[in-house]
């Protein structure tokens, strides 16, 4: 009796729940959080309209880090041709009705 007084019984049913299946439920609770966050930001953010869910973009199995950010950048619509003047630090170009319109077409 002072044995079973001194150790927990849950200690020894969560001893027999593999370490798999602990972060299996982890993960699943930690996605839903953010998801549950993402979906209380306002529709009218860019974001929400490209990617409606939490989880990560399926990519090819042998896709480099490289090749990701090249795919992401193209998914939300950035490219070096358009936002090259953040990284230098630069005026945004200006449009002039000679210049061609841009149009971003967005495949999913």
């Amino acid at each position: 009796m002072a044995n079973e007084a001194v150790t927990p019984t849950t200690s020894t049913i969560i001893n027999k729940i593999p370490n798999k299946d602990l972060t299996y439920e982890a993960h699943k609770r930690i996605i839903k959080t953010w998801q549950n966050h993402w979906d209380s930001i306002p529709a009218s953010n860019k974001l929400r309209n490209i990617k409606k869910t939490v989880p990560k973009w399926a990519y090819l199995e042998n896709a480099s880090r490289r090749e990701q950010i090249i795919i992401n950048r193209s998914r939300i619509g950035r490219s070096h041709f358009i936002h090259s003047y953040l990284i230098t630090k630069e005026s945004p170009p200006r449009v002039t009705h000679s210049t061609p319109t841009l149009q971003w077409h967005t495949h999913y």
